[in-house]
């Protein structure tokens, strides 16, 4: 069975919840940069209990990106020995969407979540946000006109309620930067600046037209 790898950006996020991860086919890898000197006892106890299955990748390099090279680095790596792996990445740094969006391409199986909950409940990355969903949402909002979500809060509850409550706060995190790299919009405090496509005007019916157009029985 293929080996379902969690890797936490601890620097990006402190998880919780890790007696989610018992008895369950994965590898727990937890990313610690220098400034992450201190792990809360009950965090360092709880991996401790996942035995040979979780460990520590510590970087002694300090620097704004330096855990996010290592860990796309130990995806490549170990993604070279088993393609079969799958691959989450727990972090809400939007930054690695590019990457995972890449990875996919290459029929690789990763995804970004941001808790320990979200990538056990999703734990099969096929599950995660479908392509569609993004020109979906484009295409509700630019039948919009003047009614667009004005608020981020707002936008994310409008693209709720278009999937029937059915996405993840991880999924809507990937949505709304997948909206973002297309270029249609982006957040400016609590102020979403749209900048989608013109729809198409539907064209009127021809069929009366036609109609008087048909030739006469001779």
């Amino acid at each position: 069975m293929p080996t379902y790898y969690i890797l936490v950006d601890y620097e990006n996020v402190q998880p919780t919840k890790l007696e989610l991860l018992k008895d369950r086919d994965f590898k727990l890898l937890i990313f610690v940069g220098p400034q992450q000197s201190k792990i809360p006892v009950s965090t360092a106890q709880a991996i401790q209990n996942l035995g040979d299955r979780a460990d520590y990748v510590l970087s002694e390099t300090p620097g704004k990106n330096a855990l996010d090279f290592l860990i796309a680095y130990c995806v490549g790596k170990l993604s070279a020995t088993s393609r079969q792996s799958r691959f989450a990445i727990v972090s809400h740094d939007t930054g690695f969407d590019s990457l995972i969006a890449f990875l996919n391409a290459e029929k690789l199986s990763v995804a970004r979540f941001t808790s320990i909950e979200d990538a056990v409940r999703m734990k099969n990355p096929s599950q995660n946000l479908p392509a569609d969903h993004v020109d979906k949402v484009i295409a509700n909002l630019s039948r919009r006109n003047g009614s667009k979500p004005k608020s981020p809060k707002t936008l994310r509850s409008t693209v709720q309620a278009m999937f029937n409550k059915t996405l993840s706060e991880t999924q809507l995190d990937q949505l709304e930067s997948r909206l973002i790299r297309r270029g249609v919009l982006k957040i400016e405090g609590s102020q979403v600046i749209y900048a989608l496509p013109e729809t198409s005007p539907s064209c009127p019916s021809t069929d009366a037209s036609l109609n008087g157009l048909k030739k006469k029985p001779h």
